[in-house]
């Protein structure tokens, strides 16, 4: 950040320029006009990692992608700084599609805990284990964490804060593959016996592993996002 005044960079080499009425956006090359912004057009601004979206009336969003998370954190503090106070309640960052795409998987694995895990069939009778009977009981306490976690640690600009919800999912892929393992020695076992019974992994558990899977790739973007 520059340290004289409100001046930040931009990953292009621009700046912007913030001021109690103004929010002066000027590209990398001189001869291009800056872009003004009167403060009290601005509706919302919101960031995500280096880039922030400041969002103006009548409801045009402009983006900016800054030089580090300094400068994209004091921009956003900047222009919150002099937002008009009538204003400030409709300053709330939204949720990205990463985040989005993260509560979505913890969603996914708090119901999957829930659902049938193991479907067993002994004869004419068919027996089904569901999660929240086994270790069910873990993963739901971490689609819970990643799920806070997603959500209060975003802004966070310490990296590893945000990989809590790698791990977490991380987690809830390590138990669940341990189940389906148990599941497949299960079958062989009653498959030797040639009775005609057989054990089968239940949807609760494939929808577990789909979206821990996913939560850990999606989470990895989102601790690890260029800076």
């Amino acid at each position: 950040m520059d340290q004289q005044g409100s001046v930040f960079r931009t990953e292009d080499g621009g700046s912007v320029d913030v001021t109690s009425r103004l929010v002066k956006i000027q590209p990398s090359q001189p001869a291009v006009a800056p872009t003004t912004i009167d403060v009290q057009h601005v509706v919302s601004v919101r960031r995500d990692g280096c880039d922030v979206t400041i969002t103006r009336l009548p409801y045009e969003s402009l983006s900016l992608r800054m030089a580090s998370l300094d400068d994209a954190g004091g921009v956003e503090t900047a222009i919150r700084r002099v937002l008009p106070s009538t204003k400030a309640r409709y300053v709330v960052p939204a949720l990205s599609f990463r985040e989005w795409l993260l509560l979505g998987c913890a969603l996914a694995v708090g119901i999957a805990s829930f659902g049938p895990w193991s479907i067993v069939v002994f004869g004419p009778d068919t027996y089904s284990t569901s999660g929240i009977e086994g270790d069910g009981q873990s993963t739901l306490p971490f689609a819970m964490i990643a799920a806070v976690t997603t959500v209060v640690l975003r802004s966070s600009m310490r990296r590893w804060l945000r990989v809590i919800p790698v791990v977490a999912f991380a987690l809830c892929g390590w138990i669940g593959y341990g189940d389906w393992l148990d599941v497949n020695d299960l079958n062989d076992d009653l498959n030797d016996d040639n009775t005609g019974d057989s054990a089968s992994v239940g949807w609760g558990l494939q929808l577990m592993m789909i979206a821990a899977a996913i939560g850990v790739l999606t989470g990895i973007h989102f601790a690890w996002r260029r800076s």
